[in-house]
């Protein structure tokens, strides 16, 4: 990985396979998500499962970047 100007990182590229695989395991995530969905009583409880996930993501990902902005200030 290499880093561009403003802190970005540039992912290396994936060979046909790597990619196909990784689509497989997003297309196995998606499945899962719509059996959760589908076994909720009503569509309310969806919603809320939804919500919930919706928050804890939104959560982790300010998480992650408060420590990579903390990592990126102890390296100057």
């Amino acid at each position: 990985m290499e880093r561009l100007g403003g802190g970005n990182i540039v992912q290396p590229s994936l060979s046909t396979r790597d990619a196909l695989d990784k689509y497989h395991i997003v297309t196995q995530k998606y499945s899962e998500v719509l059996e959760i969905i589908l076994r909720c009583i009503s569509r309310d409880e969806a919603a809320l499962v939804v919500a919930q996930s919706s928050l804890h993501v939104s959560a982790n990902l300010a998480i992650f970047v408060t420590i990579r902005e903390v990592s990126n200030f102890c390296n100057i």
